[in-house]
């Protein structure tokens, strides 16, 4: 009885769950733990105002990467996404406020934008003549809708994308604790990826694996169909084996060619 009642007690005590929802938005203490710097050659360090990025130069047109929450802007280049985009682009990747070397920084929704801001002003200020891609992975996606806003690029690669962070809450497999997490916290990280698109006139495609747990397909197709961007379906691929797989690298490269 004694634990039924702290059940009842917790079911009804909306915010008794922000420190856990917190946690599981932004897992940065442990990306931290296994953070590394970039072995790669030719990576400069880029610090803007409470903004950090790490770039690498060649002559071809930008991608601005912003990674999902479980890894670094480091991740990138050390677990090989990087040497799949350098052959198309050169790369700026936005590292996150909660993240080596922004870890005294507190991770919200506008300190992420801020730095997603900082890294397109840089981008436009010393590349003018360049094309400017936005490729966005799960939380990055929120992020760079968020600064796409603001500041369009000329198109958007949107990998398993949510419509809003309380909808992703919802659907997850915890979903039926997302009404323990208070109005204040969803409004500080709201990431309302769907309102924020609406606003945009660029070019997008969408890609999502059909077997997503964490954020349903679902999401990612009514993103495409309210925006008339194209929707890939992946069979077989969920959430973390997005990249993968040959097939969405496939459709990256068709992407990314024309």
């Amino acid at each position: 009885m004694k634990y039924l009642a702290i059940l009842i007690t917790l079911f009804f005590t909306t915010g008794c769950l922000d420190g856990l929802a917190e946690r599981n938005l932004y897992p940065f203490e442990t990306v931290n733990e296994r953070h590394e710097k970039p072995k790669a050659e030719n990576v400069e360090g880029v610090v803007g105002d409470e903004a950090y990025f790490l770039e690498t130069k060649n002559e071809k047109d930008i991608i601005i990467y912003f990674h999902g929450n479980g890894e670094s802007a480091s991740d990138v280049y050390n677990y090989g996404l990087a040497n799949i985009l350098l052959g198309a682009s050169h790369l700026i990747v936005v590292e996150y406020p909660g993240i080596k070397p922004l870890q005294d920084l507190k991770p919200s929704q506008d300190a992420l934008v801020k730095s997603g801001l900082a890294a397109m002003t840089y981008a436009k200020m010393n590349y003018p003549m360049k094309k400017i891609t936005f490729f966005c992975r799960s939380l990055g996606n929120a992020v760079c809708l968020q600064v796409a806003k603001q500041l369009p690029p000329d198109r958007l690669i949107l990998v398993s994308p949510w419509t809003s962070f309380k909808d992703a809450a919802k659907a997850s497999p915890l979903g039926f604790l997302s009404g323990l997490v208070s109005d204040k916290f969803y409004e500080a990280n709201k990431y309302d990826s769907l309102s924020a698109s609406r606003h945009l006139l660029v070019k997008a495609i969408v890609i999502h694996g059909l077997e997503d747990k964490l954020v349903p397909a679902a999401q990612g197709k009514l993103l495409a169909e309210t925006n008339n961007w194209t929707f890939v379906g992946l069979e077989g691929l969920g959430h973390n084996d997005i990249f993968n797989s040959s097939k969405t690298w496939d459709n990256l490269r068709e992407y990314l060619s024309k």
